[in-house]
């Protein structure tokens, strides 16, 4: 945002984990996240003061509070419902402003654009940029891929590398940013403006790789369809079926998550997914709203799941701007939220994190739905790590997959890669 006031003395710039819209980050897929409440726990406030106490009366912000308060998912939360209350009139607690803000707007819209938006500005700058982030977290990688693409810069460059810290990253970090910042600020010749603009690290196989483009050019976009008996295969369904099925209930009554999950028969051969991906989901719920979580697991020969991507939307958050989607990148409207007429069929268009996974022989592709994704062996009322929000009422989800409804996973396969980008 700097960058794009055009500062006399900024000549590059190399900003991490960057996002497009800050809205997208604080609401995945529409749905609240707690990230700011854990970032501010480790930051001293003096004279803490949201921005929203700026923004409206008094009058206007105890009617924001109010009308929060009655949602019935903050409402049984503890943690949430006690943070808002003494804002009900007027008081101003010393911790936590930014999460304040975050609370009191739940769709995008002016507030955003004015504070935190970054994406209003890319168009503005002109200096050489190189822009990174892991791989896994949806808010990181879609919003790293729009920013990557819409920046205006003639010098600008993009690198994915491995959220997994056991893996090698910090090194390869530490040099990539040395030889940025050495040939824009010292002039040193150390090659990186010769090479493709963008470089990733292929999980699976481990190795880094340059690409010219994204989508990457040679990506043969695949659909896996869901069908009975649990199966994820490249052929629809061609009958009427019953769906399949699963309850969510509220995590202040149980801490058992149900899920479905479709899975496709051994791979015969290593397959490349590098890319965006997006599941399409026809489904109906008894309520007027609900949460839909899907990940994308490889399954191993002996039974072990690893997570490739994952995703979530939030049933009202559903409708999407076709004339600025893509097949594999949807434009959400989350400035609209549209309830759900309970027990009608919609379709749910589910944007997962970008990744670039390489599936090996006898390893099965697993995808799984399901109505909240917490951290293993945390429970609702642990605040600093739950994360998402997960719905407090009783629902019951249906799943449809057959020909009326085909229900998918579009995946961007690899068929292969020229040597040449590989790098040694």
């Amino acid at each position: 945002m700097v960058a794009a006031l055009h500062p006399p003395h900024l000549k590059a710039i190399c900003p991490w984990e960057i996002h497009y819209n800050w809205y997208d980050r604080n609401y995945l897929g529409g749905i609240l996240t707690t990230f700011l409440w854990v970032w501010e726990s480790e930051v001293p406030f003096h004279t803490a003061k949201p921005h929203s106490a700026e923004l409206y009366s008094v009058e206007e912000l105890r009617k924001k509070v109010r009308e929060r308060l009655e949602d019935p998912d903050i409402k049984n939360n503890p943690y949430l419902y006690q943070f808002l209350k003494p804002w009900e009139n007027g008081r101003y607690p010393q911790s936590h402003p930014c999460f304040f803000d975050i609370l009191l707007h739940p769709t995008d819209g002016p507030f955003w654009h004015q504070t935190w938006a970054v994406a209003p500005v890319l168009d503005k700058i002109d200096i050489p940029v190189y822009m990174g982030g892991p791989w896994y977290i949806a808010a990181y990688t879609v919003g790293l891929i729009k920013a990557f693409l819409e920046c205006r810069s003639r010098y600008k460059k993009l690198m994915f590398f491995p959220l997994d810290v056991k893996l090698p990253k910090l090194p390869e970090l530490k040099e990539e940013i040395l030889r940025w910042y050495d040939h824009w600020l010292k002039g040193v010749d150390t090659g990186i403006m010769d090479e493709p603009p963008i470089k990733i690290f292929v999980m699976g196989v481990n190795r880094w790789r340059f690409e010219n483009e994204w989508p990457i050019a040679r990506t043969r976009w695949t659909k896996l369809y869901l069908k009975a008996f649990n199966r994820l295969e490249p052929e629809p369904e061609e009958e009427e079926l019953p769906p399949d099925a699963f309850v969510h209930r509220p995590p202040t009554v149980s801490t058992e998550i149900q899920s479905l999950t479709y899975t496709t028969s051994r791979l015969t051969s290593p397959l490349e997914v590098t890319g965006q991906i997006v599941t399409y989901l026809y489904a109906s719920i008894d309520q007027d709203d609900a949460s839909f979580y899907v990940t994308l697991y490889d399954i191993t020969p002996k039974g072990d799941r690893i997570a490739v991507s994952t995703g979530c939307l939030k049933a009202s958050h559903r409708v999407i701007d076709e004339s600025k989607s893509k097949a594999w990148q949807p434009h959400y409207l989350h400035s609209n939220p549209k309830p759900v007429k309970p027990g009608e069929i919609n379709l749910y268009p589910i944007e997962l994190a970008a990744a670039s996974y390489v599936f090996f022989p006898e390893h099965r592709i697993q995808l799984e739905i399901t109505s909240w994704k917490p951290l293993p062996g945390v429970h609702h009322h642990k605040m600093q790590l739950m994360l998402t929000l997960p719905s407090s009422r009783l629902t019951h989800y249906n799943i449809y997959r057959d020909a009326k409804h085909p229900s998918h996973i579009l995946l961007p396969i690899i068929p292969q890669t020229p040597e040449d980008l590989w790098i040694k």
